[in-house]
């Protein structure tokens, strides 16, 4: 009976975190439609401009966007992924959603990423911390398919858990920001 209640714990725990971090993900997305208004910028945009020229501006801003859509859909991707139930019942469609998921990160995610990460708002170690989880990522990645590719499935499992790991911060670092906003006597620099 000890078992089964230590069990019961663990599969709740995990629905738990997975269903935050679905939550968390949707939450995000919802709330960076408005990187896509070109009438009216959103704070977190206005505090970047003006940037060198209007070419790195606009590199910037088109970076910025392309890294929301590609984190829509990786990280709901990579939960959807790590589902044993979607991997046993139907391995092609895992097989294709880890293509398009992994094809999303390397060449749209990362890249994205640490281009915005040269003008990090946590300044030279904001900057090297975002540049040092797109590393991961991106390494992670690849080396994730690659394994995959090689049959190599424990070494595959292990690496894109590296690459969900990463990809979750987005949502827990957003609780961390939003509690120590809540708890700051100088809220101006809850986010650093």
């Amino acid at each position: 009976m000890h078992t089964l209640q230590r069990m019961l714990k663990h599969l709740a725990l995990k629905v738990f975190v997975v269903a935050a971090l679905v939550v968390g993900s949707a939450a995000i997305t919802n709330g960076s439609l408005d990187y896509f208004d070109d009438e009216q910028w959103p704070e977190f945009v206005i505090e970047k401009l003006p940037l060198s020229s209007a070419f790195v501006e606009d590199l910037w801003i088109h970076a910025l966007q392309i890294h929301v859509v590609a984190a829509a859909l990786a990280l709901p991707g990579c939960l959807l992924l790590m589902s044993r139930f979607v991997l046993r019942r139907f391995p092609r469609a895992h097989r294709w959603l880890g293509r398009l998921t992994g094809i999303v990160v390397v060449f749209a995610l990362v890249p994205t990423g640490l281009l915005m990460a040269l003008f990090a708002k946590g300044g030279f170690l904001g900057g090297l911390g975002f540049v040092v989880s797109g590393v991961i990522v991106g390494v992670c990645m690849v080396s994730g398919i690659m394994s995959a590719r090689a049959r190599r499935f424990i070494e595959h499992r292990r690496q894109v858990l590296h690459v969900l790991a990463q990809l979750s911060v987005a949502v827990t670092s957003r609780v961390l920001i939003f509690a120590f906003d809540a708890f700051a006597v100088d809220g101006a620099r809850a986010y650093l």
